[in-house]
């Protein structure tokens, strides 16, 4: 069986000041309005839900799922507070929820739905929601970010959103919301001048969105430790991982780079990545206990619902 699911992908950035201060800086204005541009491309896909994995949402214990159909609150960023308040209210695909679970617990992977008022969505959704779906135009999906995952079982989950994603058969595109490298400035700076807080990780961070722009996803995900290592990727840039496996893990795609900018010192980037053939679905394999070294361990077995 093939997919023709998933009608684009979308790395984006999502820091709060693309968001709540765009005018501070004109890296961070180059930002907002290339978002725009990213949004005209998603509304021409014709897709009916946008799918997000962000590495602001961390999980702990395995992987977590929005399940409530209309979350509301409102969210202060937990690092610049002084750029005020986000109140937010979105359309979730709640039913998506729970088929998406469902395929990642049968990969052998501890899941868990959340349903109930007042949940934090994190920033970085909430920026990528805003900007790409002001109007909630599409339902969302949301899917946590496991702290404690390494590639093969990042690898495994992908493969269970495709399945999920494939048994829907809705026409989604898949965000992945992460800096490239992740080293902020450690001081108060004048935002007009923000800058990369490294020149090594700006010049990783480049090569990067070479391999993107020519649609090389698979080999952006088999550096991507190297890439962590040397310019501090977001999370481990464990994101890649995931959009890799969901997306066939393979080269065969078309890339455009929106934008690159510095976001408080660290890598922000607006990248489309295009689907040019049907991905393979693979059927489900339970991760097996690790028997060396490796960090991946035996996952709980058990589902819950809070």
């Amino acid at each position: 069986m093939n997919s023709s699911v998933v009608k684009a992908a979308y790395l984006v950035c999502g820091q709060p000041q693309i968001l709540l201060a765009p005018e501070n800086s004109a890296g961070w204005k180059s930002l907002r309005n290339s978002y725009e541009l990213v949004r005209e491309d998603l509304e021409a896909k014709g897709v009916e839900r946008i799918l997000y994995l962000s590495t602001q949402w961390l999980s702990v214990l395995g992987w977590t799922f929005q399940a409530d159909p209309k979350p509301k609150w409102f969210l202060v960023d937990p690092n610049w507070h002084d750029l005020g308040t986000v109140h937010y209210e979105f359309r979730v695909d709640s039913e998506f929820a729970k088929l998406h679970a469902d395929e990642v617990k049968k990969a052998g992977l501890h899941t868990m739905t959340v349903n109930y008022e007042g949940f934090p969505i994190d920033m970085g959704t909430v920026v990528a929601q805003k900007l790409l779906n002001p109007s909630n135009s599409y339902e969302a999906a949301m899917i946590s970010c496991n702290m404690y995952a390494e590639k093969q079982e990042s690898v495994l989950v992908g493969e269970a959103t495709l399945r999920a994603l494939e048994s829907s058969g809705r026409p989604t595109a898949v965000v992945l919301v992460s800096n490239l490298s992740n080293r902020f400035h450690i001081h108060e700076i004048d935002h007009a001048r923000d800058c990369f807080s490294s020149r090594k990780d700006d010049e990783w961070n480049q090569k990067i969105l070479e391999l993107l722009a020519e649609g090389r996803l698979e080999d952006v995900a088999q550096v991507a430790r190297d890439f962590a290592s040397e310019a501090n990727g977001d999370m481990g840039f464990k994101g890649i991982w995931w959009l890799n496996a969901l997306l066939g893990e393979t080269n065969s795609h078309k890339g455009k780079v929106f934008d690159y900018q510095p976001v408080w010192g660290a890598g922000g980037a607006l990248v489309g990545i295009y689907p040019t053939q049907k991905n393979t679905i693979r059927k489900p394999v339970a991760l097996i206990p690790s028997t060396g070294n490796e960090v991946d361990q035996a996952p709980f077995q058990e589902d819950d619902t809070v």
